[in-house]
């Protein structure tokens, strides 16, 4: 990717002038959190029942998102299209935790964000060692559906961060992945909740929502512990922040510019989840001609059960 390029991406996704980000001495680093299996129930997306204080001032100094949209709804299909910019079901990656351990390799035109984020200079991390002090560690989690030969990141220490710029760092929380825990303090009231439409109101449901909604929660405190970290680092104010889940029904995905003084903006999220910069990552390509396509036959590791496909070789 060409640093043109990507400045130019960087300046949309921050709502700042051209002027402005012509003033800049370097490239903006770039910290994408992610969370698991989250919809947009957060205060900020109008939750009146969960507990995201963090979050919410993150929202006031950021772009917020209602119309981005992910290709698949299970997690490690949507983290194949994201860390790619490729439809799953166009490069064979679309069953369930598949292709673990049969060597399958992604088609050689498809390349990971990462790689190309390497060549425009950047130190690339899937943080999994954090500062002591923050009592947590990263999950350095990938969870794709092609082979993974280990070299997709140069690092995974924060420790690294503020000598190695500018830096590409993926920052995974699992809280918001199933089994949900009830917090031990000031639990959200299963009575209050807001259940979506699509579920039954029943007290069981509203058990398991309220205990989602305290997952949410605890995400919510370690997004402040490392938001605060960046700005005692020096980092903030040329890192360009990204808060997005890895997939399901409805998405809360945020912004923050990496630069002092610009606006964002807030609108409210309905349905659909993709983080912001998954399509921006990848180059335009014509869709395959009918010769490339291959029929293949995928197994999926979970249940077992094979399928046949048709993908692009």
């Amino acid at each position: 990717m060409r640093r043109v390029g990507f400045l130019a991406f960087v300046v949309w996704c921050a709502g700042i002038g051209a002027a402005q980000a012509a003033t800049l001495p370097v490239r903006p680093n770039i910290l994408w959190l992610i969370i698991e299996d989250a919809c947009p129930d957060f205060g900020c997306y109008g939750n009146k029942s969960v507990r995201t204080p963090n979050i919410d001032q993150f929202a006031t100094e950021s772009r917020r998102f209602t119309r981005a949209f992910a290709t698949a709804s299970v997690c490690s299909p949507s983290r194949s299209a994201f860390m790619t910019g490729r439809d799953q079901t166009a490069i064979g990656a679309h069953h369930h935790r598949s292709h673990r351990q049969d060597g399958f390799h992604r088609p050689a035109d498809v390349r990971l964000i990462t790689e190309r984020m390497r060549e425009a200079g950047y130190f690339t991390v899937n943080l999994r060692s954090l500062p002591p002090e923050l009592g947590f560690s990263g999950a350095a989690k990938t969870d794709w559906n092609f082979h993974d030969d280990g070299r997709a990141f140069d690092g995974d220490k924060w420790a690294d961060l503020k000598g190695r710029q500018p830096f590409y760092a993926q920052l995974n929380f699992q809280q918001t992945h199933r089994p949900y825990r009830k917090a031990e303090d000031n639990p959200v009231d299963p009575a209050s909740v807001d259940l979506p439409g699509y579920l039954a109101d029943d007290p069981v449901i509203r058990a398991d929502w309220a205990a989602y909604l305290d997952e949410v929660g605890r995400v919510d405190a370690k997004a402040g512990v490392v938001l605060r970290r960046l700005e005692q680092d020096g980092l903030r104010d040329n890192t360009a922040v990204f808060f997005s889940p890895t997939m399901v029904a409805r998405i809360s995905a945020a912004i923050r510019p990496p630069f002092p003084n610009s606006r964002g903006c807030a609108t409210r999220s309905r349905r659909g989840c993709a983080p912001p910069m998954t399509r921006a990552a990848a180059p335009r390509t014509p869709p395959p001609s009918r010769s490339k396509w291959n029929d293949s036959t995928s197994r999926c590791s979970g249940c077992g059960s094979s399928s046949r496909s048709r993908m692009h070789r």
